[in-house]
């Protein structure tokens, strides 16, 4: 069940034309990469524009170039047999993202370049736009200055109408557009009723899994997936509705080492996945558990940690794990803890995305992990604890074995959890006894898929 308002706008047009530009500068967010690369966009991006007190949805898509062919008319064994070159079947999945935004759309907004007029490609998508039958608007976008804007009147020859003149990168026209817009197609009065949302990242190193992972939970195909490394190029969120409980879904780009990391666009696309986590409420760390662990998993775990966040350890690709018995579970569990010892606390559920093995378990999982992040524990509760505690394990310090003075545990925050035991005197806290009221707290308490911290306060 998508979250998103209603109506659905969708951004149409071939490679270049400024599209994803264009939705930055309504949605007023940089969420869409922007190069001037073709096939920068390859999945679509949702995003809410806010205009006179209502709301639609905007559909970003990937561009459609003059080799356009319907994903549909593709055979589909054409593509298992591996006679299209890998490169060729992404492109075919841009395609078949754009026609997704299509019908889905409730208007479409076709955008050409003002600045290097009518192409032959633009009447292509033309005939996209004719074939649909849905509402739609002429923009032509990169006008710049009055002279361009006055010479993108050569659009008409398109036969869709007089075109809006805009300028995505400094804002001109937006207003004139969203008017547009609004005559055409009745808005949302209001946004859905807020409710939290659980926030889900998908992190993890290229080709675990982490888009099929996604189209899996959502029984679409959201997002472009092949095994070329990097083809999740920017952060690709979905809402999604499961349990009662609202999700944002986060496909992040993957993650490789920087000496293998290309610049530009892969880059790019890093940099805002490693920043996505730290706004993130639970992290999915996917695995390929069908391969050896790896020091870039390793890396990855280490920058999830650093954000202290709630975490899911999700190892993808169960199905290929060959010879499996009744204890496999039990032995990849072991392994699995064994080479991320600090995260102990993640439960870890064992999937395939392939198959759709136990993929909605994880859902199941992060909710009960969020939980645990938020949790708040009564103050009587704690001093209660402390006093337990005390009574059969006490800190003696000094040469005279004084017991050491404690005065209060409690706790100080959320997102982690984090208590606080304030004591007197000079000598600090054994760490020993640290961890070990630490463990008290994690035993009478569910705190699993979470972080946990203690601290000393003197008094």
């Amino acid at each position: 069940m998508s979250l998103f308002p209603r109506p659905f706008v969708a951004l149409i047009g071939r490679t270049n034309v400024g599209k994803s530009t264009l939705f930055n500068r309504l949605i007023e967010e940089k969420r869409a990469i922007t190069s001037p690369l073709s096939g920068t966009t390859r999945d679509r991006n949702f995003g809410v524009v806010t205009w006179r007190g209502k709301f639609f949805t905007l559909i970003d898509t990937g561009g459609l170039d003059l080799g356009y062919l319907p994903f549909s008319t593709v055979p589909k064994n054409l593509i298992k047999s591996k006679k299209i070159a890998t490169e060729d079947i992404i492109e075919l999945n841009i395609v078949k993202q754009a026609e997704m935004g299509i019908k889905q759309a409730n208007l479409i907004i076709m955008v050409v370049d003002s600045q290097v007029g009518i192409q032959r490609e633009d009447r292509t998508v033309v005939n996209i736009l004719r074939k649909s039958k849905k509402p739609f608007l002429l923009v032509a976008n990169k006008a710049d200055n009055k002279r361009i804007a006055n010479e993108a009147t050569e659009f008409i020859n398109l036969g869709l109408g007089q075109p809006i003149t805009v300028s995505a990168s400094n804002g001109s026209g937006t207003g004139d557009l969203l008017d547009a817009i609004e005559k055409k197609i009745e808005l949302a009065d209001d946004l859905p009723e807020e409710e939290k949302k659980i926030i889900i990242s998908f992190v993890g190193k290229p080709n675990v899994g982490k888009s099929s992972l996604l189209n899996s939970i959502l029984n679409e195909e959201r997002v472009v997936v092949s095994s070329i490394p990097h083809t999740t190029r920017e952060a690709q969120s979905a809402e999604f509705r499961y349990n009662d409980k609202n999700f944002i879904l986060t496909d992040l780009a993957g993650i490789r080492r920087g000496a293998k990391m290309s610049p530009g666009l892969e880059k790019i696309g890093v940099n805002k996945s490693l920043e996505e986590i730290k706004n993130t409420d639970v992290c999915f760390l996917v695995l390929d558990i069908s391969q050896p662990l790896s020091t870039q998993d390793a890396r990855l775990s280490q920058e999830i940690i650093a954000a202290k966040k709630a975490v899911v350890i999700v190892a993808n690709k169960w199905d290929l794990v060959v010879d499996k018995d009744p204890a496999a579970p039990k032995k990849f569990t072991q392994y699995i803890y064994r080479f991320f010892p600090q995260l102990l606390f993640a439960p870890i559920v064992f999937v395939s995305s392939r198959t759709g093995q136990r993929v909605r378990k994880t859902l199941d999982l992060a909710i009960k992990s969020f939980q645990n992040h938020v949790r708040e524990i009564e103050q009587p509760e704690l001093t209660k604890l402390l006093k337990e505690v005390l009574a059969k394990n006490h800190p003696l310090i000094g040469p005279f074995k004084v017991p050491m003075k404690f005065y209060s545990l409690r706790q100080v925050r959320t997102r982690p959890p984090a208590f606080q035991i304030k004591t007197g005197g000079k000598t600090p806290i054994p760490t020993g006894f640290m961890h070990f009221i630490l463990n008290k707290i994690k035993d009478r308490y569910d705190f699993s898929g979470t972080p946990v911290e203690i601290f000393e306060k003197k008094k």
